[in-house]
């Protein structure tokens, strides 16, 4: 009997290698000759091996390929979406300043379509104006023709609801993120002034000089040119249609009104930015009014259609005006020519224009620089508006209506009593519930600044785009440490109390500007050399619901109207039209002051005040307080010529004795504060200088006179109408300051020294 074995075998002409057998049921098989067989199964080459791998990989490399060709045109699309809107803006028969700035970019290089989430305000840029990063801009323009710079990026992101939580607390409003230029008006108009650029073309000056003219004749707003004005702005003919919004802490930002520009409604346009207002679009309550087509917008231009939160707008309670001048037109930003805003009660194209004012642009301005003239003789309010739609397409929102105070000429005049406007609760279909889901947020982006407050970004990705609730990006402030040796600002005082209880109220705090030794400085990063900041937002703007609403009672009892069996009062102040009498409370007082024998009252002496200290005259004025610390009330006197006398009080209660006497330096005007600024029980003076408006403490010393020991606390409640109180508002021995400004609010700044 024979057993096979195996044997290597060559085919010949090949050269992928031998060919091995392999035998997986090898058994010895008996034939009838009596032979056995092996039996081979199964049999494989390296030659097949290499060209299996081969053809993945080719597979591979071919799908890889076919990706890549999708990718490129996919993306050359979406740019050439951009560049097309671009281009058509060019062509625009009315352009706004949109199309204009839009056809500017028509050449710029940069294909922003490979960048990750459209920016919320904006890609860097360079110098010519184009973009050229991914990277997000902390200054440059956004919507079209709003610039914006570094130090009003923190305000931007809360107002759009980009801020961290947390992070930022400030001023914003329907009307207004930056501040509006209510210097103190000139015959109850406002000026504003202005200064040319030597760019300014002679057709920009020409619809510069007709828009001004307008305003003069429509508001209560002059636009002056400068000539030696601190507070001022820069009319430019650069790069297309611009503005900052509101007055900027800077003085000389610059409006442009460059090449396409130069028309009287276009510059009408940008001075309302200038004069504190954004795109209409923008409010809060626009999907009461507007149906937004997201399938239509660019990409690369998603954030120009956010709203502005509703939590940080102070409202002007007007109504929304699709053909302001300062609407979007339907074609904005569209990647497909096809709208990308409808008219939500009729579904009609919007159409911008640039004419100019509408009645409700003249009516908001006039409205917030307080141009109308008050209560007329017979004035009263015009009919409500009809109720708009809910301003959420689906969940939960708000509808509004309004009206306004007209006189009998059918004039807008000020002072009607009730709300102007009125809301109510409204519910939508429920919301769709999104596909997508974020990732986790990245890193912050590097500080922009290395002190005194920079800014920086982060962002997440959705995991399908658009189909993610929130935002794709977040920014905060960083770096906020003051450079050494720079003026920074103190803490915010507490908000005002609200000056209404229902129907839209305001509140406000300040904060000061000090140096690293805490003494008032005009000028903090940011500031426009006043050294004292104000932040302003609305309270209380439910409706009253058309009830009358009285306040608590926040007025002080008057004085017993007897010294025996007496009344006294107080008064609360009514919203709207409560029963007479209702808004005075009445307490008796003095009860039983006259029963049984009534005390002698009468002074053991009579004590004239020394001629030595002060001369008889109308124009002395005297003050009161303990100076040396002795527990007894000592006599200051400052003579018409602003020379001060101070007597320290004897035991038997006479000051006869001349202590001090010389000039405070500082204490120029009439106002002084008598209080212990430093705790060390004796009286200090306060000076205040209407003309320099600063506040200066002048110490007492050991000896209860006054050196050259002195403290600049800055111009906290400096402006003439405002009223300064002095009392230990904390219990720590040290006076506090109480400042009753001119609107009546009230604000409390606690002694820190």
């Amino acid at each position: 009997m024979v057993e096979l074995q195996p044997v290597d075998t060559v085919i010949p002409g090949k050269s992928c290698g031998p060919m091995t057998e392999t035998t997986t049921n090898r058994k010895k098989l008996k034939t009838a000759g009596g032979r056995s067989k092996g039996v081979r199964s199964s049999s494989t080459t390296t030659c097949d091996v290499t060209k299996l791998i081969v053809v993945i990989i080719t597979i591979l490399i071919l799908v890889s390929a076919l990706i890549a060709v999708v990718l490129v045109i996919v993306m050359d699309q979406m740019s050439s979406s951009l560049r097309a809107f671009e281009k058509a803006s060019c062509d625009e028969v009315e352009p706004t300043p949109m199309h204009i700035n839009s056809c500017l970019n028509s050449n710029c290089r940069f294909d922003l379509s490979t960048c990750f989430e459209p920016c919320p305000f904006g890609y860097r840029t360079d110098e010519s104006g184009c973009e050229d990063s991914c990277e997000c801009a902390i200054e440059g323009s956004f919507e079209g023709d709003i610039a914006f710079s570094e130090d009003e990026i923190p305000k931007l992101t809360e107002l759009y609801g980009y801020s961290m939580p947390g992070d930022f607390d400030v001023f914003s409003g329907s009307s207004t993120t930056g501040r509006i230029w209510n210097d103190k008006p000139v015959d109850e108009r406002h000026k504003i002034y202005y200064e040319w650029a030597s760019s300014v073309t002679e057709k920009a000056e020409k619809a510069i000089i007709e828009a001004i003219k307008r305003y003069e004749e429509k508001t209560c707003i002059d636009f002056i040119e400068r000539k030696t004005e601190e507070r001022y702005f820069r009319f430019t003919s650069g790069r297309g249609c611009m503005s900052m919004i509101g007055r900027h802490r800077k003085n000389g930002q610059q409006v442009s009104i460059g090449k396409g520009c130069e028309i009287p409604g276009v510059v009408q346009h940008e001075l309302l930015h200038l004069l504190g207002f954004h795109h209409e679009h923008s409010r809060p309550d626009r999907d009461s009014y507007l149906k937004v087509l997201e399938e239509n917008i660019l990409k690369e231009r998603f954030g120009n259609f956010k709203k502005r939160l509703k939590s940080q707008v102070r409202d002007l309670d007007s109504e929304y005006d699709i053909t302001s001048v300062m609407h979007y037109p339907s074609n904005a930003f569209s990647k497909n020519k096809k709208p990308t805003i409808l008219n939500r009660k009729n579904d009609k194209l919007v159409k911008a224009q640039r004419r100019g004012f509408t009645n409700e642009d003249l009516y908001e301005v006039n409205l917030l620089y307080n141009c109308y003239n008050e209560l007329a003789a017979a004035a009263k309010w015009a009919s409500w508006t009809p109720w708009s739609l809910c301003d959420e397409t689906c969940g939960f929102g708000e509808r509004s209506r309004f009206r306004k105070c007209k006189n009998m000429k059918d004039e807008i005049v000020a002072g009607c009593k009730g709300s102007k406007f009125q809301r109510i609760a409204c519910q939508g279909p429920p919301c769709p519930r999104k596909a997508g889901r974020w990732s986790e947020w990245g890193s912050f982006t590097e500080c922009s600044e290395k002190c005194s407050g920079g800014f920086q970004w982060r962002r997440r990705r959705c995991s399908a785009y658009g189909e993610c609730e929130g935002v794709s990006y977040q920014g905060q402030s960083c770096n906020k440490e003051v450079c050494e040796g720079m003026p920074r600002w103190a803490e915010w005082s507490a908000w005002s109390t609200c000056s209404n209880r229902c129907g839209g109220g305001s509140m406000s705090r300040k904060r000061q500007c000090l140096t690293v030794d805490f003494v008032a400085a005009l000028t903090c990063e940011g500031d426009d050399a006043t050294g004292v900041e104000t932040q302003r937002k609305d309270c209380n703007t439910n409706d009253c619901g058309g009830i009358s609403i009285e306040s608590d009672y926040e007025n002080l009892w008057s004085s017993c109207s007897s010294s025996c069996e007496g009344t006294k009062t107080r008064e609360r102040i009514c919203e709207g039209s409560c029963p007479p009498g209702q808004n005075i409370e009445k307490q008796p007082c003095n009860v039983g002051a006259c029963d049984g024998p009534r005390p002698e009252m009468y002074l053991t002496d009579v004590v004239q005040m020394p001629q030595v200290l002060c001369n008889p005259s109308a124009r002395n004025r005297w003050y009161f307080g303990d100076f040396n610390g002795d527990k007894r009330t000592d006599a200051l006197c400052m003579s018409d010529k602003e020379f001060f006398k101070l007597a320290h009080t004897s035991p038997d209660g006479a000051p006869i004795k001349l202590n001090w006497q010389g000039y405070l330096r500082e204490c120029t005007g009439w106002f002084r504060f008598i209080g212990d600024f430093n705790g060390d029980g004796r009286d200090d003076v306060l000076c205040r200088d209407d003309q320099s408006r600063k506040l200066t403490i002048k110490f007492a010393n050991k000896d209860g006179q006054f050196d050259d020991l002195e403290l600049n606390v800055g111009n906290f409640c400096t402006q003439p109408a405002d009223r300064i109180f002095i009392a230990d508002v904390n219990g720590d021995g040290k006076a506090d300051l109480i400042c009753r400004y001119a609107n009546v609010d009230i604000e409390i700044r606690l002694n820190r020294i």
